[in-house]
């Protein structure tokens, strides 16, 4: 019968997100989209006066701006040293 055995890995924290991810680009993603809701906060409908919701995910090209904001998070992140 097999042991269990504790292991160290690499693991990434996103501040904004405060969440650990064990992949880089998932670190820069949820990085990417905690900073960008913080930035441009969602905003709710109010059906009394007939006036919609706002996120940024209405944005029409909110897809390219996770994506590229992602990229730069993630070259920015430095190569994990043995």
């Amino acid at each position: 019968m097999s042991t269990i055995q504790p292991i160290q890995v690499v693991a990434y924290f996103a501040p904004t997100a405060r969440r650990r991810f064990l992949t880089k680009r998932g670190a820069a993603t949820a990085e990417a989209r905690s900073r960008i809701k913080k930035k441009y906060p969602s905003e709710r409908s109010d059906y009394a006066a007939n006036e919609p919701g706002w996120s940024w995910l209405d944005l029409p090209h909110h897809e390219k701006l996770l994506k590229r904001y992602s990229n730069i998070l993630f070259r920015s992140i430095p190569k994990p040293t043995p």
